[in-house]
């Protein structure tokens, strides 16, 4: 089994945690299943794919009702791009314990992959029924309203994941971004200075709460921010063309073209049509 997906298998592990606390009577009735399960997820762990794969596939021989078996074997089938044998896997792992919210959400990710947007979304929401304060579903079904343009749903499903998860800066990002396209300037500012306050070693945050002052025509703020990451990492050729931009904007000429300039030397493909068009 040739596993496609890496960074996959880090939570691929995890799961094999999580999966021993979702354990019913069904998955624990037979010992030689149980005993070829424990064997598969010591494989996973030191990953030794193919012959968790074999323990896996031993233990649904011998215990046709253990959906935990049946659940690993689809993120396995899943990472290693055997899409219909995951899927296969993961319908048999929801026949067999249909309040398994961990299984759809992994077959919403599975189906996302494979193009059906309406079914993923089905599933996701089938989780949150279950389990209202799945954070990594809650997440997702907002990210998957924004990607489609509704700012209003994703917004919702992110003020639930921030109050489950204050502290998760990339919530403020994704909700900011949601606001800033609703033209909510107030609301992204407010949501990419929290994503500064808890990532300061981030340049989106800064980067984004930028384009929302320049938004705002406060240029600047706009120019600070840049400025910031700037004097944080003077190698970075993109914060002097974002800076020329708001130079630019503020109406100082000769500072975008200053930036510009160094950007030219740093050879930033976007510096030469900048000189061109704001250095005339």
């Amino acid at each position: 089994m040739k596993i496609r997906h890496i960074a996959g298998v880090a939570s691929l592990v995890l799961l094999a945690a999580c999966g021993q606390k979702e354990e019913k009577a069904g998955a624990k009735g037979n010992a030689a299943a149980q005993a070829h399960y424990l064997k598969a997820n010591d494989y996973l762990v030191a990953a030794k794919f193919d012959s968790a794969e074999t323990e896996y596939k031993a233990c649904v021989q011998s215990d046709s009702t253990h959906y935990l078996a049946y659940f690993q074997l689809s993120n396995l089938y899943q990472l290693s791009g055997e899409f219909d044998k995951a899927m296969m896997s993961i319908n048999r792992a929801i026949e067999l314990n249909p309040e398994f919210t961990m299984a759809f959400y992994n077959k919403a990710n599975l189906q996302d992959m494979l193009g059906d947007e309406k079914g993923s979304m089905t599933q996701m929401n089938r989780v949150l029924s279950l389990k209202p304060d799945f954070f990594a579903a809650r997440m997702s079904r907002a990210q998957k309203q924004a990607s489609k343009g509704k700012f209003k749903e994703a917004i919702a499903d992110f003020d639930e994941a921030i109050a489950q998860r204050p502290n998760f800066s990339l919530a403020y990002n994704a909700r900011g971004t949601a606001r800033y396209r609703m033209n909510d300037f107030e609301g992204a500012l407010q949501d990419f200075t929290k994503e500064t306050e808890l990532r300061p070693d981030l340049i989106m945050g800064f980067v984004n709460r930028a384009a929302v002052y320049g938004s705002m025509k406060n240029y600047r703020a706009a120019i600070g921010d840049i400025s910031h990451l700037i004097a944080l990492d003077a190698t970075w050729s993109q914060g002097y063309i974002l800076r020329a931009n708001y130079q630019y904007m503020a109406g100082k000429k000769d500072s975008a073209c200053e930036d510009i300039k160094i950007a030219k030397m740093m050879r930033h493909p976007q510096a030469e049509q900048l000189a061109s068009q704001y250095c005339k």
